[in-house]
């Protein structure tokens, strides 16, 4: 009896995948009613708020994973609530006047191609218009018309590609784009965010090979910097096997991973070492017992929508077979190491129990 008890339990326990915890954080974390949208953490704090940040890296997740997405209704009505259609551009939570964003205007927009939500003409014309006044004079873009005069690497490449969706990249003179992309290169072949920075980072550094090698594909300048670019990023590789960004401090974080990963794939070849399965299962030591991922190493840090985006497209741009998160979550592993030890100690009660009957019956005797 006990035995088939204990099986039960175990099998039932072990179901529990890591692909599986992690599409089950992320159906937690969608709002149903009113605003819609994806909360950045699936807990019930008061404080949660559906964001259009959390919303494009749920999808995202969905997507690699292959997760059902059938909120497509939804999702449409919280963009909705997100735009500015007379000014332009789309904010990143609801309510939030006058906060317009290059970086949510081309997630909106981006969500809304890839469900095949329709925008009108003359929207996607204010969008464009928000983007291009957007652009500063030395040819990088700032995060909105409003701060146009700090224009950096991220907002630029981001701004291209809200622009390539609404048809109105040719209007960005793509001259002065590349002045500015190589005004923020350092020595070594890396970049720093900012054209007045000489903070090389992992991540400026990816955008600005982005950039090259999609809007400035005439250009030579990335010949003979791979070397110099895997050099940089084998040497902010931590010993746990996650990468440290010199620009976003001394520790391992997700998105500093995931950038030096994308960049090995797509431009400085393997990772550093060849040691794939190293670098993932730090990515994997960062999943909570929620089934999101945590980001940083504060005590207080909890899984969140983007940092579990982070993780799996690492996981898929080092892995795409995603075999790693097939098998059972490491509290699964725990769960069952612990059933089998209530298990035993119930057994052993029981036959301690039975024994003292038995010794008590005899004594009568």
């Amino acid at each position: 009896m006990f035995t088939l008890v204990a099986v039960s339990m175990i099998s039932s326990v072990s179901a529990v995948s890591k692909k599986d915890a992690i599409l089950g954080f992320t159906r937690g974390c969608f709002n149903p009613n009113p605003d819609y949208g994806y909360f950045g953490t699936s807990d019930n704090t008061t404080a949660k708020m559906a964001t259009l940040e959390s919303t494009y890296a749920a999808l995202n997740v969905i997507r690699i994973l292959g997760g059902t997405q059938d909120r497509t209704s939804e999702i449409s009505q919280f963009l909705g609530s997100l735009s500015n259609a007379t000014q332009g551009g789309f904010r990143n939570v609801i309510d939030a006047a006058g906060s317009e964003a290059v970086v949510s205007t081309f997630k909106a927009l981006h969500i809304r191609q890839t469900l095949n939500i329709n925008t009108s003409k003359s929207e996607l014309n204010e969008h464009a218009e928000f983007l291009l006044d957007s652009q500063n004079e030395n040819g990088g873009f700032g995060s909105s018309p409003s701060t146009n005069s700090s224009p950096d690497i991220f907002n630029t490449y981001y701004a291209l590609k809200a622009l390539s969706i609404t048809g109105n990249l040719t209007k960005v003179n793509m001259t002065l784009v590349h002045n500015f992309t190589m005004s923020c290169r350092e020595a070594g072949n890396v970049f720093a965010g900012t054209w007045n920075s000489t903070d090389v980072s992992i991540v400026a550094t990816y955008f600005a090979i982005r950039l090259f090698k999609d809007y400035l594909t005439s250009e030579n300048d990335l010949d003979g910097t791979a070397n110099d670019v895997r050099a940089f990023i084998a040497s902010h590789q931590d010993s746990s096997g996650g990468f440290v960004d010199p620009a976003m401090g001394t520790s391992p974080l997700l998105s500093s991973t995931y950038y030096a990963a994308a960049i090995c794939r797509d431009f400085a070849g393997d990772i550093p070492g060849g040691d794939d399965d190293k670098v993932i299962t730090w990515i994997l030591s960062r999943q909570g017992y929620d089934g999101g991922f945590i980001e940083g190493s504060s005590p207080l840090a909890t899984s969140s929508m983007p940092a579990t985006d982070l993780a799996v497209s690492a996981i898929y741009r080092i892995r795409p077979t995603l075999s790693d998160l097939t098998a059972d979550t490491a509290w699964t592993l725990s769960q069952i190491a612990g059933i089998v030890a209530a298990v035993v100690l119930i057994i052993a009660i029981v036959v301690l129990i039975f024994a003292a009957y038995i010794v008590k019956r005899r004594n009568r005797i």
